[in-house]
């Protein structure tokens, strides 16, 4: 358990500081070429920097949850994709605080559209790769022949 908190722990950490570096260059691209962006600016504080770890560290509690044993499988996949689309809406509408009622549609609808391929992809990926158990045949004991 401490193992997978430590993981869970440094990939957050790993993803945003590249989501804040990507961010950084972008900033610097657009201060050099004289633009101002309101949705740029919106990302260079410390409460949207803050946002952007939390949503860090649902996107790397993502794969764990698929790994709960207790939960339904159902549950587990309704979890799954409501915590998907909450990084969305965090890094989409929360932190450039876009609030109008077409663009969310739109974007959520884009955004199950891509869960549901990938989700769909990594399934059929995983069933043609899974191993499958040697020998379905009949038991044979490597015991009955020997001679003591």
């Amino acid at each position: 358990m401490t193992c997978e908190i430590k993981k869970i722990i440094s990939r957050t950490c790993v993803c945003f500081t590249v989501c804040e570096f990507i961010l950084l260059i972008i900033a610097q691209a657009f201060i050099n070429s004289d633009g101002r962006s309101d949705t740029l600016i919106s990302f260079l504080g410390l409460k949207p920097a803050f946002l952007i770890l939390v949503s860090s560290l649902v996107f790397n509690l993502l794969s764990y949850i698929l790994k709960i044993k207790i939960l339904p499988g159902a549950i587990k996949n309704i979890l799954h994709y409501l915590l998907s689309m909450l990084c969305v809406v965090i890094i989409c509408i929360v932190i450039p605080q876009r609030a109008e009622a077409r663009f969310i549609l739109v974007l959520l609808s884009l955004a199950t559209l891509l869960y549901l391929v990938i989700r769909i992809v990594s399934f059929l990926l995983g069933r043609l790769f899974e191993k499958k158990p040697e020998g379905d045949g009949e038991y044979t004991s490597v015991f009955d022949e020997r001679k003591d």
